[in-house]
């Protein structure tokens, strides 16, 4: 019974088979099951244009050679949209998308073992093309190929007429985005001088300044009619091996011969390690010494004591000062190098806080400045001419400038006080010496010449031979004497701007405090070259600016308006200081501890619905305005960024996402 059912379905199959014309050798049984006689996968034995081929005519057609006869009707193809589908495909993206190929253009030999077809159009000249034949096409028992065949190589098309020979001036990125390999922002191309050749732009992700990364598809096209040559990108993962974007001019010959590069800037922000894990480690004083970060920072163990960090490795504790529990650098300051050590103010119960240097090996103690358990306290700390000085205080002459020489002299000869500038009403009257600023050969800061109030906290300069004067000698003062009167124009941020001294100050004539300028021309009978720089509240009340920072060469600092509360100002060196922006409208954006890192000036502002947060400025765009980086304490709880230090080209900050509080940060570009 069971070979007389066999019989019937040969005959069957051969039945098809006459019906055909052809021999068919696969059918169906009683059972539902195909049956055949040709069980092997077929193969695609060429293709043409071959792989590699160059200089192929624009309007060439596929051909594709199988190792036997194939069902025609799964030789199919898209011929309506640029989507990928069908047995035969042809890309010039990854096959991301496809070409449409055209239906009336098929053709197969009297075999069905060569078809042919074209692109409904013609293709692109200089463009690389792929050919794809996939599991979909059949041999006549119906057995797909074991796997798709691509092109490794693929072929690329000739140029069929001229292609532009002018290109885009550049290409700008600016990434919003701060996870590692992915991107946010608006690549911008700047257009080329002349587009008499041009009907738009190509972007490419690129392996090179010049060469395009394979098997990825075009980022973007942009028509030369389009008002802002724009493309944004949204969480776009960067492909393995692209390291620029290429932006080419193209006409309907193809793309120019040669790109504008931009190298990939992918932002990445993210927290450098949770060095207290049961708290907030609070670093800050960061200094770069001897080819790493040096900090104070609090591990729940040790205290606050002095780390290193190499850039690779996890941070350490450098030094643990007081050899215990407590505390040795609580307050943040100024940390610096000199000859060849890093010096810093630190604590221990018994000497106080006093002056120390750091070898690389261990921490030594520079002098007790303040004789006993009391503290002298050094701030201020700066290199100039040799010698190391800072702000001190002793029993005797209370918080002066000092100075040391860098030779250890346990006799004090080598270290002590420059002058004592305030000496009235008693010679233990602190002058407080702030802001030391280097310029030209001097040093200027802020000082007090005491209660007595002769001239009242005002700018002073030593040049490391003449001391500053003591009015109670009888000698001439040297500064610079704003407010005239024996009140106080409290000078505060001193700082160099294209070699004038820039400050905030009040001359009590009826402006408040608001940025001053000065030359620095003053010598011991001669007040300086000085005045106010602008009214930028136009009335008697003060802008109070702070934070000067150069970036771009322009002055960019915080001031507070009426109209506007604190905000972002900029001072170009010739007109009056304008508001960049007003980045909170209901109120303060308050921004502080100004940094020019990598083509931005970085700051921390805040906003109501997201607290205090790293913003950045770009100022090359016209229409730029600043923006926040990164809500590092998601929603309004305040990240407070501070203390921006570069290290190996990348910014080290402290920040607190809200969950480990205070810990050390970095954002870079790669």
């Amino acid at each position: 019974m069971m070979k007389q059912i066999a019989n019937r379905i040969f005959i069957s199959c051969l039945t098809l088979a006459a019906l055909a014309g052809f021999v068919f050798v696969a059918c169906k049984s009683d059972s539902g099951k195909v049956q055949s006689f040709d069980e092997d996968s077929p193969h695609v034995m060429a293709v043409s244009p071959a792989d590699s081929t160059t200089d192929v005519s624009v309007n060439t057609s596929i051909t594709v050679s199988f190792d036997e006869s194939m069902y025609p009707s799964t030789i199919s193809f898209n011929s309506d949209d640029e989507e990928c589908s069908g047995g035969v495909q042809l890309s010039r993206d990854g096959f991301i998308s496809c070409v449409p190929l055209s239906s009336a253009s098929l053709s197969y030999d009297s075999d069905k073992k060569v078809f042919t077809l074209s692109p409904q159009s013609p293709l692109d000249g200089k463009v690389n093309y792929k050919i794809k034949i996939t599991t979909d096409a059949k041999d006549l028992s119906l057995n797909p190929l074991e796997t798709d065949f691509l092109t490794s190589s693929g072929f690329t098309t000739k140029t069929s007429g001229p292609v532009p020979v002018n290109s885009a001036q550049a290409i700008y990125f600016g990434d919003q985005n701060t996870k590692e390999s992915e991107l946010t922002g608006t690549i911008k191309i700047d257009r080329a001088i002349d587009e008499s050749d041009i009907a738009g732009y190509n972007i490419y992700w690129g392996s090179s300044e010049t060469e395009r990364l394979a098997d990825t598809p075009l980022i973007g096209s942009l028509l030369v009619s389009a008002d802002k040559l724009q493309y944004n990108l949204d969480n776009t993962a960067i492909p393995g091996g692209a390291t620029h974007f290429l932006a080419y001019s193209s006409n309907e010959n193809g793309d120019s011969l040669t790109p504008v590069a931009l190298d990939i800037p992918d932002t990445v922000l993210k927290m450098v390690a949770d060095i207290n894990g049961s708290g907030p480690s609070n670093p800050h004083s960061y200094k770069v010494w001897n080819s790493k970060l040096y900090f104070s920072a609090n591990d729940g163990s040790t205290g606050a004591e002095l780390w290193e960090f190499d850039g690779v490795s996890a941070p350490k504790l450098a030094a643990d000062i007081t050899g215990d529990p407590a505390s040795s650098m609580t307050v943040p300051q100024k940390m610096v190098e000199f000859n060849s050590k890093l010096y810093f103010t630190a604590c221990d119960s018994t000497v106080g806080c006093e002056l120390r240097g750091y070898d690389g090996t261990s921490v030594s103690l520079v002098e007790d400045i303040y004789a006993g358990t009391f503290s002298s306290d050094p701030t201020e700390l700066t290199a100039f001419g040799g010698k190391l000085y800072f702000s001190a205080c002793d029993v005797a002459n209370g918080c002066e400038l000092w100075f040391w020489d860098g030779t250890p002299s346990p006799s004090g000869l080598n270290i002590g006080m420059v002058a004592d500038i305030a000496y009235l009403p008693t010679p233990d009257s602190s002058s407080d010496v702030k802001d030391i600023t280097e310029l030209n050969g001097k040093l200027y800061f802020s000082a007090s010449d005491g209660p007595s109030d002769f001239f009242g906290r005002e700018i002073w300069w030593y040049d490391g031979t003449t001391p500053p004067a003591s009015v109670s000698l009888g000698t001439n003062y040297n500064g610079i004497n704003i407010r005239t009167t024996t009140a106080s124009s409290d000078p505060e941020g001193i700082t160099v701007y294209g070699e004038r001294l820039i400050f905030g100050a009040d001359d009590g004539i009826g402006a408040g405090k608001e940025p001053w300028i000065s030359d620095g021309t003053i010598s011991p009978t001669t007040v300086g070259n000085y005045s106010i720089l602008s009214n930028i509240t136009g009335d008697g009340s003060s802008s109070s600016p702070k934070g000067f920072t150069e970036f771009n060469g322009k002055l960019y600092f915080s001031a507070t308006t009426a109209a506007n509360g604190d905000e972002l100002w900029v001072y170009d060196g010739n007109n009056s200081p304008t508001l960049v922006a007003d980045i909170n409208p209901s109120g303060s954006s308050s921004p502080s501890h100004l940094f020019a890192f990598n083509g931005m000036l970085i700051f921390s502002a805040f906003t109501t619905e997201n607290g205090n947060e790293l913003y950045g400025y770009n100022d090359y765009d016209p229409s730029g305005t600043p923006f926040m980086i990164a809500d590092i304490n998601n929603g309004s709880g305040p990240s407070m960024p501070e203390f921006f230090t570069v290290f190996n080209s990348r910014l080290y900050f402290t920040a607190n996402d809200g969950t480990n509080g205070n810990e050390l940060w970095v954002f870079y570009t790669e």
